[in-house]
């Protein structure tokens, strides 16, 4: 397995259910969602150089709280947000940031999601 496919599976494997956690985990794009869920997508710009030999590697963890209603499900996505952030950085994987909630549009449904952003060197 190369790096970049390594970190997905750390990342996944961090974030998959736990103890009747009641979410799914996409290690990549998928055409259909059932919230609450995570989906792991490159980021934009996907590698940063960050030295002759290394580079930073940037994946987007969309937290997906709910379909898009306003003012609803913003509590489910904070717990969702919280839980990520946390298993990520039990998982040594804590250069995170958070982007803020709002519509996310996928597969021609609008949801409530939240991206979270690892910033995480990987040799190629």
């Amino acid at each position: 397995m190369g790096a970049l496919a390594d970190l997905r599976a750390r990342v996944a494997a961090a974030l998959a259910p736990q103890d009747g956690d009641g979410w799914d985990v996409h290690d990549t794009a998928v055409d259909a969602i059932v919230p609450p869920a995570f989906m792991l997508l490159w980021s934009e710009p996907w590698l940063v150089p960050a030295t002759h030999c290394s580079w930073t590697a940037r994946l987007d963890v969309v937290a997906i709280s709910n379909r898009f209603d306003v003012g609803s499900g913003v509590e489910n996505l904070e717990a969702l947000v919280e839980v990520g952030l946390k298993r990520l950085a039990a998982a040594g994987l804590p250069s995170v940031s958070a982007g803020f909630p709002g519509r996310w549009d996928h597969g021609g449904i609008t949801y409530l999601a939240a991206r979270l952003t690892l910033n995480h060197p990987v040799t190629l």
